[in-house]
């Protein structure tokens, strides 16, 4: 006999979010469980760390179907996911890119699922459920919490409760797609009619996405951390407008790579960027000195390690010149200013090393 959900949770939805690559996959099959794609050979693009994927493919679920973890499609409670804070924050997919499938919570009715009390993606295991009724159990004042992180940990493994479907869920029991923006909402609209589908609500929420903050224009909408695809085209474009230029200094300033590597190992304050690493504060509280100190650290590091000796010489003096200039754009070295680097600093840095 089906058990109904209570009344009380009975208007609440549940979340599965997904980079926007896997929708025409999900529309021809609906959602289907990490095993399942796996058996059936299916390729999808994922947006989870590995290591969390091998603790879950051997997580034991000891009620409803039983199996593993991974023989459920998994949903959360929450309408913001400290897994999506890290999948941004480690730039493992665009924020853009990623979109949620929302359901009814009440799909439990028809579905072999069971729900935990906390994440199933850590070394502490959750408990398990199967009985709507223990849906009391959860901490949703947790999970209706709109802070990204929560302390202390428990608490916030509390927040990301899942409720996982055995195999499959079929897309038709859609009720809204959560998206970044109009451009992708067009987008999701032209997957559903190339494959024949009618396209359910799909609407925009903040509440779903790490933003400096939230506004109502559409054009003010920003993400806090690039992603992977962003970075890239961030690269391509500085590289179009830098290749014109290259070549056209009245005069090199070093005669190679090598004499400017020399250069900085004799004076971090030969460039204008690395000068302006010497003496400034760093906000990083794992370091305790300054980011020039830091820098020229991380340089004899490199030179001691074992790797670094089996480099030949131009590889060794590639990854040294990256080592003094991965920190630049940290600056100025001025009180109570700081400037992260974009794609303007960036390409002034680089012109300047091409012409030298």
């Amino acid at each position: 006999m089906t058990m109904s959900v209570p009344k009380k949770y009975r208007y609440r939805c549940i979340y599965h979010f997904t980079h926007l690559d896997n929708l025409p996959q999900i529309l021809a099959a609906s959602l289907i469980a990490h095993n399942e794609l796996s058996r059936l050979g299916k390729k999808h693009t994922s947006v989870a760390y590995n290591e969390i994927q091998d603790r879950r493919a051997t997580l034991s679920v000891p009620c409803g179907s039983r199996g593993v973890v991974h023989d459920y499609v998994p949903f959360y409670f929450c309408m913001r996911s400290s897994m999506l804070l890290a999948v941004v924050n480690n730039k493992i997919a665009d924020q853009m890119f990623i979109i949620y499938l929302c359901f009814p919570l009440t799909i439990i009715e028809e579905c072999s699922s069971v729900f935990t009390d906390a994440a199933a993606n850590t070394l502490v295991t959750p408990s398990f459920y199967d009985n709507p009724e223990d849906l009391e159990r959860l901490n949703w004042q947790a999970i209706d919490s709109l802070k990204w992180r929560l302390d202390p940990e428990e608490i916030n493994r509390q927040r990301m409760a899942e409720l996982l479907i055995h195999k499959t869920v079929d897309i038709a029991r859609l009720s809204q797609i959560v998206v970044w923006n109009k451009s992708i909402r067009d987008m999701v609209e032209q997957m559903y009619k190339e494959a024949g589908l009618p396209a359910p609500t799909i609407g925009y929420e903040p509440k779903h996405y790490f933003l400096p903050f939230y506004a109502s224009e559409e054009s003010r909408r920003l993400s806090v951390v690039m992603g992977p695809y962003a970075i890239a085209r961030e690269f391509e474009e500085t590289l179009e407008q830098l290749i014109p230029e290259i070549g056209k200094a009245k005069s090199a300033h070093y005669s190679s790579l090598k004499s400017l590597l020399e250069a900085l190992r004799g004076d971090m304050g030969i460039l204008p960027e690395t000068a302006e690493l010497v003496g400034l504060e760093s906000d990083n509280e794992m370091h305790s000195e300054d980011v020039g100190t830091h820098t020229l650290k991380v340089v004899d590091k490199l030179r001691s390690q074992p790797e670094y000796e089996k480099l030949s010489p131009t590889d060794k003096i590639l990854v040294e010149l990256a080592a003094f200039l991965h920190d630049i754009g940290k600056g100025p070295r001025v009180a109570g200013q700081r400037m992260e680097v974009d794609s303007r600093s960036i390409q002034t840095i680089l012109s300047r090393l091409f012409q030298w």
